[in-house]
């Protein structure tokens, strides 16, 4: 269960961070 928790735990921060890259990928691209 704990190997479960923390594998969720570091999939949602690895999730987040692709988002914000992503986000501002196209965010630079729309102000450009």
């Amino acid at each position: 269960m704990i190997i479960k928790c923390s594998a969720g735990i570091v999939i949602a921060i690895s999730l987040t961070l692709i988002f914000l890259v992503v986000g501002n990928m196209i965010y630079q691209s729309l102000s450009n």
